[in-house]
């Protein structure tokens, strides 16, 4: 019988040692917010203790706080001071939100939503599932997946028909407030890897993914191989200005 490492054996039988109680002493704050079907999504603390929160809330203080801003929405950044007492800031940022992170100036990054939208006005799949995320050096977002039918397209290959859907790479400004572009790649692709990188003062940008299983036109320039079967590989690189 193979003997296992003596470090692992130990790990294995090691037990948790109790630590230190927590009573209510512990607690500055402990606090319902907002009202039947609210939630608190995300929780950071600030380099000077005070507390931001991604919350849905739609009644209560933290609404009444909120209901002079513009922004239509439930979906709010919530910051309190140090210890969670007292309410600084209630700013509604969306209809709802589900995270929260901060940048190293704890500022709360924002997040946005994006569909495909239909001639009738209705919202049809965007799906990043199998897809992925980057951001260039200036803080632009980068987005890569698949979409059905309805793309905001800014740029289809030539010869790949007109069908605004597919295998995509989306780019967003800092802000998150403007398209950079929206380019569909191939109908029935997948966009799975995204990145960025300024080069030379240029911003370059690589996707790659998989083709559409079915027997569709592929634009290809420049090519280490120009021609393939359905459901192959595909990459992808161009330089923005």
């Amino acid at each position: 019988m193979k003997r296992l490492p003596r470090i692992l054996l130990l790990s294995l039988v090691a037990g948790i040692t109790a630590g230190a109680a927590v009573t209510e002493n512990h607690f500055t704050a402990c606090s319902l917010l907002g009202g039947a079907a609210d939630s608190v999504c995300g929780a950071r603390i600030q380099s000077d203790g005070s507390i931001v929160l991604a919350a849905n809330v739609s009644a209560g203080p933290v609404a009444v706080s909120a209901s002079g801003a513009t922004t239509a929405g439930k979906g709010m950044v919530v910051r309190l001071t140090p210890g969670g007492t007292r309410l600084l800031s209630a700013r509604p940022v969306a209809d709802e939100v589900r995270d929260l992170a901060l940048d190293a100036q704890d500022k709360d990054l924002r997040g946005q939503e994006f569909t495909g939208r239909l001639s009738s006005g209705r919202a049809n799949a965007v799906r990043v599932k199998n897809g992925t995320i980057a951001a260039g050096a200036d803080g632009s977002l980068f987005v890569g997946g698949t979409a059905a039918s309805g793309l905001p397209v800014s740029f289809t290959p030539p010869g790949t028909g007109d069908y605004a859907g597919g295998g995509f790479l989306l780019g967003l400004n800092p802000a998150l407030d403007t398209r950079l572009f929206c380019a569909r790649l191939q109908p029935g692709a997948v966009t799975h890897a995204v990145d960025v990188r300024l080069v030379n003062g240029k911003t370059v940008v690589i996707c790659g993914g998989s083709t559409s299983t079915k027997p569709e036109p592929f634009w290809t320039q420049n090519a280490i191989q120009s021609e393939a079967p359905p459901n192959s590989g595909f990459f992808a690189v161009f330089t923005m200005e």
